[in-house]
């Protein structure tokens, strides 16, 4: 029904911390949106990367996935410069998220 896998980034800096965890492979089945699953998903990714010992969770999606795009800004993502295989691409977007407090 939905999926989603993170890895550790140590050559990605946001929020004044390399501590990354990226978020991979985000997806609901069709007939399984709506139903708050990735909003689950993202929760759940969240937790377990702050346990894993990350500070941050980075992001990289396009400007063609609108609603990706709504779910990470609504859950309280926010820009960051690009990085990653498609930081040249005009379509690019990447976003993170602190898991910690800074002063952590």
């Amino acid at each position: 029904m939905a999926s989603g896998a993170w890895r550790r980034r140590d050559d990605v800096e946001a929020f004044g911390t390399t501590k990354a965890a990226e978020l991979k492979r985000m997806y609901v089945a069709s007939g399984h949106r709506s139903k708050g699953l990735a909003r689950a998903m993202l929760a759940h990714l969240e937790a377990t990367a702050l346990d894993a010992g990350a500070e941050v969770l980075v992001l990289e999606t396009g400007m063609k996935q609108p609603e990706a795009i709504a779910l990470y800004e609504s859950s309280g993502y926010t820009p960051i410069p690009l990085f990653g295989f498609y930081r040249d691409s005009p379509l690019c977007r990447c976003l993170a998220k602190a898991l910690v407090s800074p002063s952590r």
